[in-house]
């Protein structure tokens, strides 16, 4: 492996909303915007079971489009009396004949790259009323909602009452990038180190080879290390975790997410305290480009055991360098 300083693309990771507000990261390169499969699907909850999904609503859309555009207006209905649920285009007034509660819904498409997915949401729950006529009884608007791939967000909730056979009825949103069939099957193989760096002393690595298909994310988790130089009588032990997702471009390419955490722990005979921070980075690489990105050298805070931590920690650095390629 080179050495750190030896023409890597630096890049520094921002762990926590404070440290990205304050512009204390550049901004990441452009990337691609890609179609996404966004749904919206009714959960039940039985009165003695598991939590289903009864199905709902999906379509693949692109950066702008929003479901209803893309096809007609769509209802999710349900009856925690009788734990009926529908689904179709039948108007809220069709629909109430048969349940007792009855969504109307959109999600439209903000941004859409790996790792991240920007929407925004709307709904509208309507229940019977004097001579059958929908009444609309809860609903909301999110204009930003930012999502990992794959991560769930409950847009509405409805409990049944005592002695229904569903206990709660919820409208759920979910987003996931569209993937190219012709490289879903491709594998994308990733060559990650971790450098412990102490001013004075030869940086140290570990060495983490990973392969995940196209798309698909793949884990790392490095062993502890233990600091030296810590307050007498007491240790500090650094773990850093993560994920890496990446999907190659028709370019040649490979976009990337990475997200790392890391904890850090401090122990003495009077207590101990630990801190975990995470954070995730999106660039765009040439294969065999190796990116290095430069974790903050503590945990940011003003209260007493936050201070002593980043004491314990004071002199460490570490960097996660990465590369990436096809490999089949």
């Amino acid at each position: 492996m080179k050495d750190g300083r030896s023409g890597y693309r630096r890049m520094a990771v921002c762990l926590l909303v404070s440290l990205a507000a304050a512009g204390l990261c550049g901004e990441a390169p452009p990337r691609a915007q890609q179609r996404a499969n966004v749904t919206l699907s009714l959960l039940i909850t039985p009165a003695a079971g598991p939590t289903l999904s009864f199905g709902g609503w999906a379509c693949g859309l692109g950066v702008g489009e929003g479901l209803v555009e893309r096809s007609n207006e769509f209802t999710l209905a349900a009856d925690p009396d009788t734990c009926r649920a529908g689904s179709g285009t039948a108007s809220p007034e069709i629909a109430l004949l048969r349940h007792a509660y009855v969504w109307t819904a959109d999600a439209r498409l903000v941004e859409s790259t790996t790792g991240r997915l920007v929407l925004s949401a709307s709904w509208k729950r309507f229940t019977r009323g004097p001579e059958g006529t929908p009444v609309e009884s809860g609903g909301g608007e999110i204009p930003k909602l930012t999502l990992g791939e794959g991560d769930r967000v409950l847009l509405d909730y409805v409990s049944g009452s005592e002695g229904s056979c569903a206990r709660s009825f919820a409208l759920e949103l979910t987003a996931q990038v569209e993937e190219d069939p012709a490289l879903a099957e491709r594998q994308i193989g990733y060559d990650l180190w971790l450098v412990h760096e102490v001013p004075g002393r030869k940086p140290a690595s570990r060495r983490s080879l990973l392969t995940a298909k196209h798309g698909q994310p793949a884990t790392f988790a490095f062993p502890k290390e233990s600091l030296e130089g810590a307050a007498a009588g007491s240790s500090v032990d650094v773990e850093v975790t993560g994920r890496v997702r990446g999907r190659l471009r028709a370019d040649g390419s490979i976009d990337l997410a990475l997200m790392t955490i890391r904890s850090a722990n401090y122990a003495s005979a009077v207590g101990g305290h630990g801190a975990s921070e995470n954070g995730e980075k999106q660039l765009t690489v040439q294969p065999g480009e190796a990116i290095r990105v430069d974790l903050p050298a503590a945990p940011r805070g003003d209260d007493y055991l936050t201070q002593r931590l980043a004491s314990g920690m004071a002199g460490h650095s570490f960097a996660l360098i990465l590369t990436a390629r096809p490999v089949s």
